[in-house]
């Protein structure tokens, strides 16, 4: 799926991409977008950086199954999730954001300036171009900004949305972006 772009009386405001890659098979130049979003995203998730991904897939049995869903503009990556293929119900694909049981955190990567409907061109493209007829999205944490956007996402989208389990994640901010507001952080026990 490609969302090519968007106009208000006339005016083009953006201009994104989506698609679904095989990680295994991608560019470097991917990659290294991948890498950049992994960095800046607005909650990181080591366990989605391809540090941690691209060994995994090649040396952990059905890494040749993980995909990574991408939205995108033409300076760089704007989201991405890790989906693998998890069973087939009646037909329908379930995928799951957790491609390895070692993935402890499954919450997207997401640009720290996105634009507000990129989570919903993300839900689209695993929708349409996977057939994903459920995404299990697994060990994400509640109380974020991402679960936030991709609650909003879901209900624009109109798609359904159950919650199994809900836990609050410690996040760690890096110093140059602690003026933006109130945070969490570790306590200093666990750090």
């Amino acid at each position: 799926m490609t969302h090519l772009a968007k106009y208000v009386a006339g005016v083009k405001i953006n201009l994104m991409r989506s698609r679904v890659v095989p990680i295994a098979t991608m560019s470097s130049c991917d990659i290294e977008r991948w890498h950049t979003l992994a960095l800046e995203a607005v909650e990181p998730n080591p366990f989605f950086d391809p540090g941690f991904l691209l060994p995994a897939t090649t040396n952990i049995d059905g890494g040749r199954d993980v995909e990574l869903a991408i939205v995108e503009d033409a300076n760089h990556m704007q989201a991405a999730l890790p989906v693998r293929p998890l069973m087939n119900i009646g037909g329908r694909h379930v995928l799951t954001s957790r491609p390895f049981q070692i993935v402890g955190l499954g919450t997207p990567l997401l640009w720290r300036d996105a634009p507000p409907d990129v989570l919903a061109e993300l839900l689209e493209v695993l929708a349409h171009r996977t057939g994903a007829g459920l995404l299990a999205l697994e060990w994400l944490g509640e109380d974020g900004q991402v679960a936030r956007e991709l609650r909003q996402a879901v209900a624009d989208l109109g798609m359904p949305w159950h919650c199994y389990k809900r836990w609050d994640r410690p996040v760690l901010y890096r110093s140059q972006y602690e003026e933006c507001g109130p945070h969490q952080t570790v306590p200093g026990a666990r750090r």
